[in-house]
């Protein structure tokens, strides 16, 4: 929220240059309107110019405030596609459509929701179509890099009066989103700056790469139930046991169960290239565990070298989840799959067997025992086309 302070657009957008390299940088968002008689909640800024109204020279008496910040121009290429998508149809309900509307659009630091302070900077900017926060920063960001081409482009979400509600952003960011969508769907509306957006054959190709398999027994089943469930509620029951090892049938039985994932993990597709990178950080893991559970007693010493263990295990949890986080959107369609009935099996007959040691791990085999009973899903992750700030 806003510009100028430390996580605001500027510092968000300059650093977002600087790893993407865009020629083009659209801001979406939401605002708020400025007349309500020819505007309503829906319809769309397309920013013509910006214009900061916190610089200003505070005169004496009842003189009004004199503006000094000159107004940065939206870029003029992005301007005409968007400010003439005469073709665009975004319905707010069965019959009104929103609208495109132009002009000069207000950037401040406040969050304003009050109808007298509104009418102040209506009378300053009487040309204004609206106003939000975080344009200024990317504004400045985009000029400080050389990058001439950006816009702001926000739906009208309210009237800056004292009656804000919640009720009409979803709605704005649609409309704002909409739009957006709508120009970026035409092929080479930005040819000029050597930029082609996908066609259809491209884009289902890219999809084809990155269906994410969820289907009992894929790489993603093993890959997900690692990060998100078994493995994160078997380091919090550990937390239980700080003071005591687990006896070692229990011990015997957990460590079954984990080098049936680690044989799981082992057989991940070469194509999947974190697989060798998961299989030693899960060794490492399994050490550890081993480690926790072979220190005997109960004394002030154990206990500390059960919590150094437990800690090193967490963090190796911890080194998994990156690993599959940066890696999982390369997973294929058709990869192989794995079959991990037989090790979900295990942990079934380790529950059955010590219903009461593991109540965290518990309740996530029940979530993943939901799932197994429920129908087959296919989880798509298309690759993104731009990036929205």
């Amino acid at each position: 929220m806003g510009s100028a302070n430390q996580r605001g657009s500027l510092t968000t957008v300059n650093d977002a240059i600087q790893t993407i390299r865009p020629k083009l940088v659209i801001m979406v968002g939401v605002a708020f309107g400025i007349n309500k008689k020819k505007q309503k909640i829906g319809d769309v800024l397309v920013a013509k110019s910006l214009i900061n109204y916190e610089i200003s020279r505070v005169n004496s008496g009842e003189k009004p405030d004199t503006p000094r910040d000159s107004n940065p121009y939206s870029g003029k290429l992005l301007f005409n596609v968007f400010s003439s998508a005469i073709d665009w149809n975004h319905y707010l309900s069965r019959t009104q459509k929103a609208n495109v509307l132009t002009g000069d659009v207000l950037s401040g630091e406040k969050l304003i929701d009050n109808l007298e302070f509104c009418e102040k900077l209506k009378k300053m900017f009487p040309k204004a179509i609206g106003g939000e926060m975080e344009g200024t920063g990317l504004s400045s960001a985009c000029i400080n890099k050389d990058i001439h081409e950006w816009i702001i482009i926000k739906g009208i979400c309210d009237w800056a009066d004292g009656k804000k509600n919640k009720r009409g952003q979803p709605k704005a960011a649609e409309s704002a989103m909409s739009l957006v969508f709508h120009v970026l769907s035409e092929r080479y509306v930005f040819s000029e700056q050597n930029i082609y957006t996908y066609t259809n054959e491209v884009v289902e190709l890219e999809n084809s790469k990155y269906i994410l398999n969820a289907r009992r027994g894929s790489p993603l089943w093993t890959l997900n139930r690692l990060r998100s469930s078994l493995v994160p509620m078997l380091v919090k029951d550990l937390k239980s046991y700080k003071e005591m090892g687990y006896a070692d049938d229990i011990c015997d039985a957990v460590r079954k169960d984990l080098n049936s994932l680690q044989n799981e993990i082992s057989k991940l597709p070469k194509s999947y290239n974190g697989g060798i990178e998961l299989n030693r950080i899960f060794s490492e893991f399994i050490e550890y565990y081993l480690k926790w559970n072979s220190i005997n007693g109960t004394s002030e010493d154990s206990t500390k070298n059960r919590i150094r263990n437990r800690c090193e295990i967490k963090k190796r949890r911890d080194e998994l989840a990156k690993v599959i986080r940066v890696s999982q959107q390369h997973l294929n369609q058709n990869m192989s799959e794995i079959n991990t009935i037989e090790m979900f099996q295990y942990q079934e007959e380790l529950l059955n067997k010590y219903p009461d040691v593991f109540p965290n791990f518990k309740r996530a085999v029940k979530r993943v025992r939901k799932i197994l009973n429920a129908k087959t899903v296919n989880v798509e992750i298309p690759t993104p086309l731009f990036t929205c700030f």
